[in-house]
């Protein structure tokens, strides 16, 4: 090892106990933490970096907040019932329903579904009433609304199942 090295390797060591003289110890850094999260702008702060307590915390204060706010009341208590489900430990995404199960459709398309077997069901029925066959009305009902006869068909099926 050369002069210049051992130079090197001398201040590094130094700067490090340097560092290490001035790195808080574990009292003042139990003692910071313990006070941003006094307050629930520093609760916030931590829940925001990802801190899962504080996750909790800041979902028990939103209940608190919520139910003392007037407002749209149906709202406010499915906004403390998901708060209350990441108080308890919950994961987020699932207290308020933003993930589903793997397959599962989401609620605007299962409501567009729905909407397609209505308007084709009336539809058909109203054909129907009238003396077309079903397979006719399901060619009619197909070309107007673009789906295929069979499809139509389907759409009709699940619209008298419910009617």
């Amino acid at each position: 090892m050369s002069g210049k090295e051992k130079a090197i390797g001398g201040t590094a060591r130094k700067a490090k106990i340097t560092a290490k003289e001035n790195d808080p110890n574990l009292r003042q850094r139990f003692s910071y933490e313990l006070q941003k999260r006094g307050s629930n702008a520093g609760i916030a702060q931590v829940a925001l970096s990802g801190d899962r307590e504080a996750l909790k915390n800041l979902a028990a204060i939103a209940i608190c907040i919520i139910e003392d706010s007037p407002g749209d009341r149906e709202a406010g208590e499915w906004l403390c019932f998901a708060f209350s489900k990441i108080a308890s430990g919950i994961e987020p995404n699932v207290a308020f329903g933003w993930t589903r199960q793997k397959g599962a459709p989401k609620p605007s398309q299962d409501f567009q579904r729905l909407l397609k077997n209505w308007l084709i069901g009336q539809h058909m029925a109203g054909l129907q009433s009238s003396g077309t066959s079903q397979r006719e009305a399901a060619k009619i009902v197909g070309q107007e609304r673009h789906v295929s006869p069979e499809e139509a068909i389907r759409c009709y099926r699940e619209w008298t199942r419910e009617n």
